[in-house]
């Protein structure tokens, strides 16, 4: 009786079932167990994965590789752009994706092959299992189909939801400026005339150089920061120089597309999402505060403390400025916008997240570990 029920089908049920378990201190206070419901959710991703791969190496021997390349290379492909940004320099990114497809194809492929020739010898050789039941085997499309889908969510929600968000919209814009314009027929004429060429004489457009905040005014910045750290206590921070590329890059994408949040609404990119451009590793991450102010258009020095001094009268913000990072910088734009970015590893700041967000965490949420 045990070994009818051990099939592929209950294993995929029970995988299900672990990880409907393992989203129950969401809904309910289970504090305690927190941690065990983490493991049983974890083992439950796995047992997924696992049957998966197994049904993929399964449609591979009943003779619908087209199927199982697709249950492969469609979640290979989703994993590869929730975690890696289309880098800027690609001019034309439906390309670059279609290539993309067919080179995690190509590896689905090799994989499924070695896979289900691995799976026949053990059949053969070690279970003394008869292969002929493959070939009464159908593959399920809804299965297939169901499959895809929950596993692609499941990656989207484990990787970055602003890298995932921001790589889809310049797919999209991509394919809709590709897709062939219909241009008007030229009228007919019998006689051809010649206009004289017209010069537009180009005008030098000169940027000010006080249009930011400089590296100097931002470590003097971070002075006026540990100042008020130390009288707090807490222990001084450094200048550094990606942090203060990565804040610059920060208030330029707010003046640029003109909305003042950690998260840009078109793009979907935030601090976090951006940050290994700038030279940060994936084990390094910054948390932001950001401030708004009436510019005028112009910019001037000595904005970044009035940002920090508006900062530590709210609870969020002050919470960062005072937080154990290892380093930070300030940015402030002639458009109107101030950035502070702390550095750390320990995971604070990670994701992209709206400030609507952090208003509402923080109204809510009791005093923190190390709150002053």
């Amino acid at each position: 009786m045990f070994k009818e029920n051990v099939n592929l089908k209950n294993f995929t049920l029970l995988s299900i079932l672990l990880i409907l378990v393992g989203f129950l201190p969401s809904f309910f206070p289970l504090n305690n167990y927190s941690g065990l419901f983490q493991t049983v959710f974890e083992a439950g991703i796995l047992c997924f994965l696992l049957a998966y791969f197994l049904y993929a190496v399964k449609c591979w021997g009943a003779m619908s590789q087209i199927s199982a390349v697709l249950m492969l290379t469609v979640p290979l492909i989703i994993y590869f752009f929730s975690t890696t940004k289309i880098p800027d320099s690609i001019t034309n990114v439906l390309i670059d994706v279609i290539i993309k497809f067919c080179w995690y194809a190509i590896i689905s492929t090799i994989l499924l092959f070695v896979s289900e020739k691995l799976k026949t010898g053990i059949d053969r050789h070690i279970l003394k299992n008869s292969n002929y039941s493959r070939w009464y085997f159908h593959p399920n499309g809804n299965y297939i189909f169901f499959g895809i889908v929950i596993l692609s969510i499941i990656i989207v929600m484990g990787g970055t939801p602003g890298i995932w968000t921001g790589n889809v919209n310049s797919i999209l814009h991509s394919v809709s400026t590709n897709i062939p314009v219909a241009q008007p027929a030229a009228p007919i004429s019998s006689t051809t005339y010649e206009y004289p060429q017209i010069v537009v004489p180009t005008v030098p457009v000169f940027v000010p150089s006080n249009q930011f905040t400089t590296i100097e005014n931002s470590k003097k910045t971070i002075d006026y920061i540990n100042s008020l750290r130390s009288r707090n206590g807490v222990q001084s921070i450094r200048f550094d120089s990606r942090v203060y590329n990565i804040a610059m890059a920060r208030v330029n994408d707010m003046d640029k597309y003109g909305y003042m949040d950690h998260t840009n609404p078109q793009t979907g990119t935030c601090a976090d999402s951006i940050k290994t451009q700038y030279g940060l590793s994936n084990s390094e991450y910054v948390a932001e505060n950001a401030f708004g102010f009436d510019s005028g258009g112009s910019y001037s020095a000595g904005l970044e403390n009035e940002a920090i001094d508006s900062w530590m009268k709210s609870r969020g913000h002050r919470y960062n400025l005072l937080y154990p990072h290892t380093a930070g910088a300030v940015a402030c734009s002639s458009g109107g916008h101030c950035v502070f970015l702390g550095l750390n590893n320990d995971r604070f700041g990670e994701g992209c997240h709206t400030g609507a967000q952090g208003i509402a965490y923080w109204n809510t949420v009791g005093k923190q570990p190390g709150e002053i």
